[in-house]
């Protein structure tokens, strides 16, 4: 039913530092794919998960807290000014106080132990008025760029 590391799960956030595939019909096979007994091999063969099954697989990919966490918008858009010129963009949110993971053996027990502490200390957080501040970025790549 469910991750058995829930602070490595794909889905909690719509901004992911990653994601695993271009192609949104394949959402569903990439969270089986990290199940116990994935029998799709989503990762192998998927070329473009490459990176973020790195990430995923590795302390990385375990994030402490949520507000501690950066996030890049999944998709790139495409933004067109009044000449009708346009240009590739993608989105960057950084964490102002910096990203904080756990150790695999930390991820492991704190699964067991607390499985919603990084959403409790979210809104623990809110409700107390500490700062949860990230700073949005835009990576811009004009049409020439992006055909190198």
């Amino acid at each position: 039913m469910g991750s058995n590391r829930p602070s490595a799960d794909p889905r909690p956030r719509a901004v992911q530092p990653v994601f695993f595939c271009r192609d949104p019909i394949q959402g569903p096979d990439v969270i089986r794919s990290q199940s116990r007994n994935p029998t799709n091999f989503l990762l192998a063969n998927t070329p473009e998960a490459n990176h973020a099954g790195l990430m995923f697989f590795s302390d990385h990919g375990t994030l402490q807290r949520w507000r501690f966490n950066h996030g890049y918008g999944c998709h790139t858009f495409k933004w067109v000014n009044s000449n009708g010129e346009f240009a590739y963009i993608k989105y960057h949110f950084i964490a102002k106080h910096g990203q904080k993971q756990f150790a695999d053996s930390e991820a492991i027990q704190m699964c067991g132990e607390d499985p919603d502490y990084s959403k409790r200390d979210l809104w623990e957080a809110i409700e107390k008025g500490k700062e949860i501040e990230w700073t949005a970025h835009v990576q811009a790549m004009d049409p020439r760029q992006a055909g190198s």
